[in-house]
């Protein structure tokens, strides 16, 4: 992996926006996600490049779908995509 943006779409099922972050070493992005597909990207940042591996984080609020289902849900991911300086995307 050389420099450039690591994207994640996704969206969340549930009765109210959801609070996503996602980190990619010390790149950080974080917003409230609703129904419609939102785009979060970071940075590949230089020390991720020497490091030569990275690990992508996800965290989210969760709900419960009720009615009897007591799982803890949160986001649904449709995507995820590396963007390397180049400009080709990477799936």
């Amino acid at each position: 992996m050389g420099p450039g943006l690591v994207g994640i779409e996704l969206f969340a099922p549930a009765p109210k926006p959801a609070r996503v972050e996602i980190r990619l070493g010390e790149a950080r992005s974080s917003a409230e996600v609703g129904p419609d597909l939102l785009v979060l990207a970071v940075p590949v940042l230089p020390a991720l490049v020497r490091a030569g591996r990275a690990t992508l984080e996800l965290t989210s609020t969760t709900f419960s779908p009720g009615g009897g289902d007591a799982r803890e849900l949160g986001v649904a991911v449709s995507r995820i995509w590396y963007l390397p300086e180049s400009g080709a995307v990477v799936r």
